[in-house]
This record gives C-alpha cells, structure tokens and sequence, in this order.
C-alpha cells in the first residue's frame, strides 16, 4: 500500500469518517493548494479533520457519535465480567474521564478478546494517565447527563507523556487522603491504611429475592481509624486480610453514620500490600465501639456504664449457665457485653460503675431485633480492670430529635415539649410516670422512673433530659429515664420548639409524599403498592418485665437488664418494600400495627411461623396491595444512605370515596 493510500485510509479510520469522504477532502485542498507534493497536501487535510473532529468535554451531548476526545483518566473502577443472552461472554469497565472543561462518565464495552479491558488488568489503564479514544458515541445517563460509551468499534489508546496533546490536559486531582482528612465535602477518596480488624462475611436478601453479601474491616493510619464496608463480590476480600496487612483503597465512596465516617466498597478497587513509598506505621490496635460489626474478633476499651447481675440460667440443654451483663460505652457508642460463666464468677464483684476496662479477643454478635452489635467475653483472662496508663474520659450524651430514636439506644439526650401527661403507675416496685414528647420531626411516648416520677410536669412545658434510653411498648419506641439519668425542665435552647397546638394537628394532618422526598427524621404519610414482602423472622422476644429486647439465640430466655430468667414474650415485626414510582422504600411495622395487617396476634404468628415459614408467608397475600401509611423515615442501620419507614398506622386506600371526591372537584371547577 503506498502511503498517500495508507494516510487516506488512517485518517478516516482516526476520525470516523468513510475513505470516500476523506478523499474528497483531500481532492478539494489539492485544487486550493495546488503545488505541494500529493502526500504532504494530505498531511494537511488530515491534521485539520482529526483537529476539528476532536472534542472537548463540555461539547458532548446524548445523541452524538464518532466522537474523538483526549481526557485524563481520573478513576478506574474494576472490569466486570457478564454473559450476553446468546450466551457469549463480554466485560464492562466504568472510568471517570476529565479534561479543563469538565468531567465525564465513561463505559467500555468489551468482548471475550478483552483488548481494551486487558489494558485496566494489566496496569496500562490507570488513574492519571492521557487516553485517546476514537469513534465513541454519546448517550444518557440514569441521572440524564452524557456518558460516553467505548464499545469494540472505537479504538482506545494510551498516549505517553510526550504527547503534544497531553500538555494542555490537567494534572489528576489529588484524591488520596489520611484517614483523619476524610470529610463531608468529599465524595469518593483514595486510602492506605493498615487492617486492625475484620468481620465475618454475611450474606442478606435484596428486593426481588437476589443475595447480597456484606463484610467490614477497620483501616488505621497515623491519624485515624475508619470502618471500610465491603458489597457483593468485594466482601471475599476480607477472608484473605491478617491484622496489620497493608491496604490501598480506590474510589471508596464516603458515608456518613451517626455524624461517624464509613468507606465503602462496592465497584472501587482494593490492593492489598501495595508499593507505597511511606507505608503508615502500626498504630493501636484498640477500636472504638462504634466501629465493631458482627463476627470480629475485637479488642476494645471502654467505660463501665452499668451492671447487671451474676445470675444463673438454664440453657435448653439442661445445663446451669451463669451470666454477667455489662453496659459499656467509650464516647462513640454503647453497647451491651456479656460474660459467661467463670468469667462472669471471677469478674463480679471486682468491676464496678466507673471502672475502665481492656477487653482482648471478645467476639461480637448481633442483637435479634435491632440487629446492634454485642460483645461476648467467655475468659477472665480476657478482661483487665483500670489497666495502668488507660484512661477514657466519661462518656458524653449523644444529642438526638424524637424522630431519629431507635429501640435499645443508651446514653441519649433529647429535649422535647410536653403534649401530654397521663398518670403515675407502679411496674415491679418502681414509680413511672408516663407522658408525650414531641419536637419537629415527631412524637414519642416518654416515661421517667424512680425518682424522676415524682417531677412536676404540666402540658406545654418543655423537659430535656439526659442519659436516656429507649426500649419498645406495644411494638413502638419508648423513650425513658432511669435513675442515672437527669431531668430539665424548661431549660434554654439554642432552637424554639412547636407550640403544643401546632404539634398536635401537625400530627392529626399530615400531608402525603412520595417517596423520593422521605428524609431520615421526617414523619409523613406515604401511599404505595406492596411489591414484595421479605421472609423475615416475623416476632421477636421482649421482657415481659422492662419490655426490652432480648438479644442472642444463646440468651433468648434471660433478660440482661433485668438481670434474670425470664419467660419471652412475643412481639410482632413485618417488614414491606412499597414502590410509588417515585422510589421504594422499606416499610417496618411493629406490634399491634402488624398484627393488625396480619389479622394474627403476635402468639399465633410465632406458631404459624415455626410450623412453617413459606406457608406462613404464603398466607398473607400482600404484594400487589395498595396502602396509606403513617410514620417516620429513619436511616437503615444495616444499608447506610438507604431508608426505612417505621409505620404507626396504615389504611387500605377508599377508591370509592376517592372518585367521589374528585368528580366534585372537577364539577366545582
């Protein structure tokens, strides 16, 4: 081939253009120009086509097609492999690409040849290199902007620093961070840190029936500790991290969970033990008890809140069981630890309120209903009571609204208005006296204990009160005040709450939303169809005494607060993924509510369930279902940025009445 063909052909195949149409570009400068030899007029007429078929970010529309762009990658995130319906294998890769006039999403569509996703496993493909890519098309994104697609027609190439084009691209934005920077502002980042610790990997079921899989670990540098949550195919990871192993994290996407930050993983790259010039130091291997999740083996130090007991059990089995219970708290969170037999013979009556504790190697399990983490400690070797050079300051009250409350929560202060005063009544030798608090995103039903019961309350007043917790009464959250705990009445605050008027028919008359505008804290009233119903657990077990939960399979029958065997009881939960159209949403209902849906007491459900769980279910008939539900959207402890909607009542919508009423509208009008 002589090369005036092979240019002709070259530049077509660079700028997406047929041979015939560049031919005649060439024949049209040739007439222009004249005198030059053929090969150097087409060395022109080629320069301008690639130069003027070459775009900029901010010039890409959806619709567009032989797109030719120069950009800087500025994040990769892993191939992902699928298989066609005809059966045949193909990969996809998602990469941020950015020049000086903006960012782009890109895609790259490859086959089972791999030429392009081979340069990403390869290490060619990388953040901070120059691309050239050549006849792309442009589409629309879920969120309506461009997105450019790589499919196996464009040719994608890595251009090397001495490119003249390469000058007049930005430097990648700096985007790794220590630990201790990572802030609200940023969105995705870029760590290195060392493991401290990890969890098991569990597996859960997503809308539709699909399987997800879970896992955590705690990354540490020199300024900070953070816990990463792995999705999906990332949670395997953890099996293969030891303690200390050094980990890189690409494209972490940052979340927030009780005012703490969370990395998470889930199409992100980790490398493990890779080369980093200043790898950080080994650094305390204590973690706070915010960051442990369920099977870690952990090492914690904390303040002892309160105890209960020893006391002895039976377990099914026959065998006498002796237990401890401890309420811990290090300033990020409490939670509750048990200590098991000669454990709990040795450490009782040696802790006391107050005491600082080192706990090694205790493992961690999830409370049944809340799904909160716990600690279970089954030698006394594992505790060391006010280790020398160990001080932890006295845990501060963690300052929540009404509608961000949550059963079996410690160590709270919540300031409310006063709605309602019911009466003083006596349960299990102490004084209660129950009332209603309500703020801006809710009410909840309060009880002050003891010697707090004797408070002078009026309707109105406004109380503030500190180191509560809540527990559930009749299926709903209750917020109380124990005896280590204080009462303010009308106290100064920096924000005025509703008067009690506008707090009541706030509450009377909500208006109906879609989902798309629920928002953790917010009480609405929302309408949707059922559109699948998870097969859960339906029930949980109380204290038929203090009404609070009872946490593991191993103590089902002991209550830790009230430091005894006890008899459970039953409680009803059903859970209900609603759609609108807007969005979806996962509704939970409690208690009476549910066994009013259900048309079961909490008793039969637990018979029904046991006897079997898919006939149980089978029953209920629910999908397809249209609903009207009050409640308040909170923020999924398990799926942190996802929602649940805590429902207090629902109704079947009236369509009757509702054609009704607007067929009178549309005569008015």
């Amino acid at each position: 081939m002589d090369p005036l063909e092979r240019l002709i052909q070259e530049t077509a195949r660079k700028t997406g253009l047929s041979r015939e149409q560049v031919f005649q570009k060439f024949k049209e400068k040739q007439r222009e120009i004249g005198l030059l030899p053929d090969l150097e007029v087409m060395k022109l007429v080629a320069k301008e086509l690639e130069g003027s078929r070459r775009l900029r970010i901010e010039d890409l529309v959806p619709g567009m097609s032989g797109v030719n762009l120069i950009a800087r990658v500025e994040r990769v995130y892993e191939p992902k492999r699928f298989t066609t319906g005809r059966g045949s294998v193909g990969y996809a890769l998602r990469m941020v690409l950015r020049d000086r006039t903006g960012e782009l999403r890109a895609t790259v569509w490859d086959d089972e040849k791999k030429e392009k996703i081979r340069l990403a496993e390869t290490g060619q493909l990388k953040r901070g290199e120059a691309v050239e890519i050549r006849n792309a098309y442009v589409r629309e994104g879920l969120d309506g902007s461009a997105e450019l697609v790589i499919n196996v027609r464009t040719t994608l190439s890595i251009l090397p620093p001495t490119d003249p084009n390469v000058g007049d691209l930005p430097l990648p934005s700096e985007r790794r961070v220590k630990i201790g920077e990572v802030s609200r502002e940023m969105k995705e980042v870029d760590v290195v840190g060392r493991v401290l610790l990890k969890s098991e990997v569990t597996s859960f079921e997503r809308e539709g029936g699909r399987v997800g899989k879970r896992s955590t670990f705690i990354l540490g540098d020199e300024t900070g500790k953070i816990r990463v949550v792995l999705w999906d195919e990332k949670a395997e990871v953890v099996k293969g991290l030891e303690r200390g192993e050094l980990v890189l994290l690409e494209n972490a996407t940052v979340r927030w969970r009780d005012q703490i930050p969370e990395l998470h993983v889930r199409l992100g790259r980790i490398v493990v033990n890779p080369p980093v010039e200043r790898p950080p130091p080994e650094v305390e291997e204590y973690v706070r008890l915010s960051e442990l999740d369920v099977g870690m083996r952990a090492d914690v130090v904390a303040w002892v809140k309160g105890i209960r007991g020893p006391n002895e059990f039976k377990r099914a089995d026959g065998s006498t069981g002796r237990v401890l219970t401890l309420l811990l708290s290090d300033g990020s969170d409490t939670i509750r630890a048990t200590v098991w037999d000669e454990a709990a013979s040795q450490v009782a009556g040696r802790v006391k309120e107050g005491d600082t504790l080192r706990i090694r190697g205790a493992k961690t399990r999830a409370n049944r209903q809340t799904e909160r983490v716990e600690l279970s400690i089954e030698r006394p070797d594992q505790i060391e009571i006010n280790p020398l050079g160990v001080e932890l300051p006295a845990p501060s009250p963690k300052k929540l609204k009404v509608g961000e409350l949550e059963p079996d929560m410690d160590l709270l202060e919540v300031a409310g208005r006063v709605v309602e005063v019911g009466g003083i009544r006596s349960v299990g030798g102490s004084r209660v006296l129950e009332l209603v608090l309500g703020d801006e995103t809710g009410c909840v039903r309060t009880s002050l204990w003891d010697q707090h019961a004797e408070t002078e309350v009026k309707v109105g007043q406004v109380l503030r009160l500190v180191n509560a917790y809540t527990s559930t009464y009749r299926g709903e959250v209750e917020l109380r005040l124990g005896r280590l705990g204080t009462v303010e009445v009308d106290p100064p605050l920096a924000e005025e709450l509703p008067q009690v008027e506008v707090l009541k028919r706030a509450f009377r008359e909500l208006r109906e939303v879609p989902l798309e505008e629920l928002a953790p804290g917010r009480r609405a009233k929302i309408r949707g169809t059922v559109v699948e119903v998870p097969r859960r657990r339906p029930f949980f077990d109380t204290c038929p005494e203090c009404g609070r939960s009872l946490g593991t399979v191993d103590t089902s029958s002991y209550c830790h607060d009230c430091g005894k065997p006890v008899t459970p009881v039953h409680k009803a939960v059903l859970n209900l993924i609603l759609d609108d159209g807007t969005s979806t949403v996962r509704v939970v209902l409690f208690g009476a509510t549910a066994e009013r849906l259900v048309g079961k007491s909490a008793d039969e459900m637990y018979q029904l369930f046991s006897k079997s769980p898919e006939e149980f279910y089978g029953r209920l008939g629910l999908e397809g279902r249209e609903f009207i539900l009050v409640g308040t959207a909170r923020e999924d402890r398990m799926f942190p940025g996802q929602l649940e909607f805590r429902a207090e009542s629902f109704e079947f919508p009236d369509f009757k009445r509702e054609a009704e009423e607007l067929l009178k509208e549309v005569r008015e009008e």
